[in-house]
């Protein structure tokens, strides 16, 4: 006997619920990118399909890794500092990403902090969207009724006919 996948009916519901979690979690500088979640589902799977324009929210959800900015070599970059006003950095030469370190000294001159220029520190994932997906389903699992889960078993083929006969008898 072969086994089929959870029906799309359940889980259109489960992805369409995920997607209200996801756009409530999801950090809302603008509310665009959150906006344009859309439930993505069929037979035995459930997902939150991102737009490409809106990519940026995939990122914040994954996070990335540390890395040094190569694409700034010999660039020129406008730095705001403390007080609104802009100064110009070039990247090129000695001050090339990954060519010099920054050494910061504390009072009595020990080093305190090496870092190295033009790297971005990264960022640690926010896991909107997974989070959103996981609580999604339970919510389902806690709340489907038994005649939604036998229903759902007898459909995927999940149980054996014993098993669904002896199902009926108990809820008749």
């Amino acid at each position: 006997m072969s086994t089929e996948p959870m029906p799309d009916s359940i889980t259109r519901k489960i992805a369409e619920r995920a997607v209200t979690l996801a756009a409530y979690r999801a950090p809302k500088k603008s509310g665009k990118g959150a906006s344009n979640f859309q439930p993505f589902y069929s037979s035995g799977k459930i997902g939150i399909a991102v737009p490409p324009e809106y990519g940026y929210m995939m990122a914040l959800d994954r996070g990335w890794d540390p890395y040094v900015m190569q694409g700034l070599a010999g660039k020129t970059i406008p730095i705001r500092d403390a007080n609104g006003h802009i100064n110009f950095r070039t990247a090129y030469g000695s001050a090339a990403p990954g060519k010099r370190k920054i050494i910061n000294r504390n009072n009595l001159g020990q080093i305190t902090e090496t870092k190295i220029m033009w790297k971005n520190p990264g960022m640690k994932g926010m896991h909107f969207i997974e989070d959103a997906l996981k609580q999604a389903a339970t919510e389902w699992k806690n709340s489907a009724g038994p005649d939604e889960i036998l229903s759902m078993i007898e459909s995927t083929g999940a149980a054996g006919a014993s098993f669904v006969e002896t199902i009926n008898q108990l809820r008749f």
